[in-house]
C-alpha cells in the first residue's frame, strides 16, 4: 500500500515466488480436474470405466501435474526480476509479459469454467440415467440434488476466486501498469484479489460440508476422535436394493 514491495528486496526471493505463484496455482487447479473426473469414472455403469482411475493412477497422475506445472512455471522465473530503478519484482521482457497475461487469462478463467462444467454434468447424466433401474426414486434424486449443488457451487467459487485476480492482472498488463500495478488503489485491489485466489484450493473441503449429509457426519466423527471408516469414492453400480446405495460424494 505505501509502495514498498518486499519482492523486491532480493532476486531471489523475486524469482522463486513468481514460479510458485503459477506452478501452485497450476497444480492446484489440475488436482481439482482430475477429482471432476474421477467423479465422473465413479458415476459409470460401465466397470471397467470405474477401474480406470486406480490409487496407482492417481499418484502418477499427480506426479505428471506436478512435473508439467512447473516445467511451463519456469519461464515466470526467467522473465521475472528486481528492476533497478524503482525495487520492484516485475517482468522485463515484454513479449513475455504479453504472453503472461494470456496464460493467466486462459488458464484462470474459461479452463475451470469448461472442464468443471462439463465433467459435472456428465456426472449429473450418469446419476440421472442410472434413477431408472433404482427401486427407491427418492435416495437417488437425492442424490442427484446434492451432486449438482456440490458442482454449481464449486463452479462458481472458482469462478468468483479466480477471475477477479485474472482480470486484474490482464488489466495491468495491457495498461503497462506492470504486475504490481501503480496507485495506491491499484495494490489495494490486487491484494484483495489475490486472498481470494486462494480461496478456491480449499473449496472442494467446503463445498463437500455445505452439500453432503454424509461427509459432515464423518467429519463431526473424526472431530470427535471416534472410531470411523475411511472416507472414499464408493463406485456407483446398479443394485437391486436401493437402501444400500450410497452418494458418490461420501
Amino acid at each position: 500500500m505505501s509502495g514498498y514491495d518486499f519482492y523486491g528486496t532480493s532476486v531471489s526471493m523475486c524469482k522463486s515466488t513468481s514460479f510458485l505463484y503459477f506452478a501452485g496455482g497450476v497444480i492446484a487447479l489440475t488436482c481439482m480436474y482430475l477429482a471432476a473426473i474421477d467423479r465422473y469414472l465413479q458415476t459409470c455403469r460401465s466397470a471397467a470405466r470405474r477401474e480406470w482411475m486406480t490409487l496407482y493412477t492417481a499418484r502418477l497422475l499427480v506426479f505428471l501435474a506436478i512435473l508439467v506445472s512447473s516445467g511451463i512455471s519456469v519461464p515466470f522465473a526467467i522473465y521475472r526480476n528486481v528492476t533497478p530503478d524503482y525495487q520492484l519484482c516485475q517482468y522485463v521482457n515484454s513479449i513475455f509479459k504479453r504472453i503472461a497475461s494470456l496464460m493467466y487469462a486462459i488458464v484462470g478463467v474459461p479452463m475451470p469454467i469448461i472442464l468443471l462444467s462439463v465433467f459435472g454434468f456428465l456426472t449429473w447424466h450418469n446419476l440421472k440415467a442410472s434413477s431408472q433401474h433404482q427401486r427407491s426414486r427418492l435416495v437417488t434424486h437425492q442424490l442427484n440434488q446434492q451432486v449438482a449443488r456440490m458442482i454449481l457451487i464449486q463452479t462458481s467459487m472458482v469462478v468468483v476466486s479466480v477471475l477477479p485476480a485474472s482480470l486484474l492482472q490482464a488489466y495491468f498488463l495491457t495498461t503497462g501498469k506492470g504486475s504490481q500495478g501503480v496507485t495506491v488503489a491499484d495494490k489495494f485491489l490486487l491484494c484483495t484479489t489475490q486472498l481470494l485466489l486462494y480461496a478456491h484450493s480449499c473449496a472442494s473441503f467446503y463445498v463437500y460440508l455445505l452439500v453432503s449429509p454424509t461427509f459432515r457426519r464423518r467429519v463431526k466423527i473424526m472431530l470427535c476422535l471416534k472410531q470411523f471408516h475411511s472416507t472414499r469414492v464408493v463406485a456407483f453400480t446398479l443394485q437391486t436394493n436401493a437402501t444400500r446405495m450410497q452418494t458418490i460424494i461420501s
